[in-house]
């Protein structure tokens, strides 16, 4: 019995060295299967690599390694035109020694486009054009704000006619006739078309000139009233009738400096010369035209019999708003008496604004004959006027300031 177990224990100890030595050669194989692996990963990516760096090749060489010249093709058309009908040219040229074989298709050489192709361009090539579909929509786009009738845009009003059909406000006041189905004109109006116009912007019609504004279309009209590039009146016409020049602000000063030149003033800057007022008892209007930088004032002075008092203004020729960033200083003074003087200042207004409803309403400087007369000094009275741009008026200076002092 001893024996026996003595045996059992021999086997035990067999079997257990046997699975550790298995244990040890299966690790093994799977390290060096794991090491092989590893390394086709790395070579397959060095493969990868190398492809992806190397130039596609061309056409050519993937499709054929050869061209044909047109010697070549009509060498094939003489062979062709000898041999039998069961054969072919391609046939012929492929049992010549040092031939290229038969292909289904061809590369043919121009050498009239290569003897093009090395000369020099004798003219840049032409450009591509672009596109016209913006300006298609554009137009379209146009045609639609458009009035039927007579072509010209909308304005804020527009009116319909019994089929429903639109129409703008100078057809209606014409008379005229739907320009789509000849109904006339009734007084019902499109208000829905009314608003779009009126938020669609557009640039100002005096573009061209030099305007560059762009508004909405209930504001246009506003604007073209006071827009400093609309054609105007020389401002001396009501002084002298036979003067009826007519024509755009750059033109103007031209036009004083040849014509009026009296009345005219290149402004170096906010200070003017010294001026003088002729007389201060006899009705009288003067207008002077005074150019300061890329500015245009216009200098109103009136004398008055009836009220017996002098009134001046300074407005600039362009809008509302241009007009409110500008100031104008009056000193009136005796160079006799230094320490006396007479001061004015106020904004300047627009052209656009009739001169007489400001002297009416006395919104300018007023100075009463009576008390300019103690300015009076050789039989006249000196004045300078200064005119200065708002970022340049004395800190606190509001309208409320407005109105002359007295030193």
């Amino acid at each position: 019995m001893g024996n026996d177990l003595s045996s059992d224990e021999t086997r035990g100890r067999n079997a257990q060295r046997v699975s550790q030595q298995e244990v040890r050669r299966l690790l093994e194989n799977q390290r060096r299967e794991y090491e092989r692996r590893c390394h086709e990963l790395l070579e397959s990516a060095v493969v990868a690599a190398e492809t992806a760096q190397r130039p596609p090749p061309s056409i050519e060489r993937n499709r054929a390694p050869y061209n044909y010249t047109t010697e070549d093709l009509r060498n094939i058309d003489r062979s062709s035109s000898q041999t039998p009908s069961g054969s072919s040219g391609a046939h012929n040229l492929s049992n010549k020694p040092n031939s290229n074989p038969a292909h289904d298709f061809v590369f043919v050489k121009n050498p009239q486009k290569e003897r093009q192709q090395n000369r020099a361009p004798s003219a840049p090539p032409a450009p591509r054009q672009r596109s016209q579909s913006r300006h298609r929509n554009r137009s379209a786009a146009g045609g639609e704000l458009d009035c039927k009738t007579c072509g010209a845009p909308y304005g804020v009003t527009i009116f319909q006619c019994g089929q429903g059909h639109s129409s703008c406000e100078l057809c209606k006041a014409h008379g005229r006739n739907c320009g789509l189905c000849g109904m006339a004109l009734t007084d019902m109006r499109n208000y829905v078309l009314e608003d779009y116009v009126s938020q669609t912007k557009g640039n100002c019609p005096h573009a061209e000139d030099g305007c560059k504004l762009v508004l909405k279309v209930s504001e246009m009209e506003s604007h073209v009233r006071e827009c400093p590039f609309r054609t105007h009146r020389c401002p001396l016409h009501p002084r002298y009738a036979n003067c009826v020049w007519s024509g755009k602000l750059r033109q103007l000063s031209d036009h004083f400096e040849r014509y009026h030149r009296d009345q005219w003033q290149d402004r170096k800057g906010e200070e003017g010369p010294e001026m003088q007022l002729l007389d201060i008892l006899s009705n009288s209007r003067e207008v002077f035209l005074m150019v300061q930088g890329f500015f245009n004032f216009l200098f109103h002075i009136e004398v008055s019999e009836a009220t017996r008092e002098i009134y001046m203004a300074v407005q600039l020729i362009g809008t509302r708003n241009s007009a409110e960033k500008w100031i104008y200083e009056i000193h009136v003074f005796n160079k006799n008496e230094c320490r006396r003087k007479y001061t004015f200042i106020d904004n300047c207004t627009s052209n656009i604004e009739s001169v007489k409803d400001i002297f009416e309403e006395k919104r300018c400087a007023v100075l009463p004959a009576a008390y300019a007369s103690t300015f009076v000094n050789n039989g006249n009275v000196s004045f300078k006027l200064f005119i200065k741009c708002i970022s340049e008026r004395k800190p606190g200076f509001n309208n409320s300031q407005r109105g002359r002092v007295r030193n």
